[in-house]
């Protein structure tokens, strides 16, 4: 099973993604904070397809521009994904290794679904 490692703390993503993956057969692997993607990540990483972030997490004291940085420099050379309204913080997720910086929140499903090439299912 393809599982998708989320790092986001609004649950309300957590659930959507879940939820819109759910009938794909891929799995979201849900962090809340960096530090809990950062185990995820080291415990499910053969599985991982794609990396999602919030580009501006860092009230749990970590850092989504440490945590890309980190996960590529263990070998991950996979999709990453940020959210991120600020275009400074864009230009930042990408220099630090993420693919993708300039997706809404909202958009985040619609997204991943053509990041992982899933057809639109009714």
């Amino acid at each position: 099973m393809k599982k998708v490692l989320l790092v986001e703390d609004e649950v309300q993503l957590h659930i959507m993604l879940s939820r819109g993956l759910k009938k794909y057969e891929v799995e979201v692997l849900a962090a809340k904070t960096t530090a809990e993607g950062e185990m995820l990540f080291d415990a499910n990483r053969e599985d991982i397809c794609l990396v999602v972030m919030d580009g501006d997490l860092g009230l749990d004291g970590g850092n989504t521009l440490v945590l890309a940085r980190t996960i590529r420099a263990k070998g991950y050379s996979g999709l990453m994904l940020a959210n991120s309204a600020s275009i400074d913080m864009q230009a930042c997720l990408g220099e630090s290794g993420c693919d993708v910086c300039s997706i809404q929140k909202l958009d985040t499903l619609n997204a991943v679904r053509q990041l992982l090439k899933l057809p639109v299912l009714s």
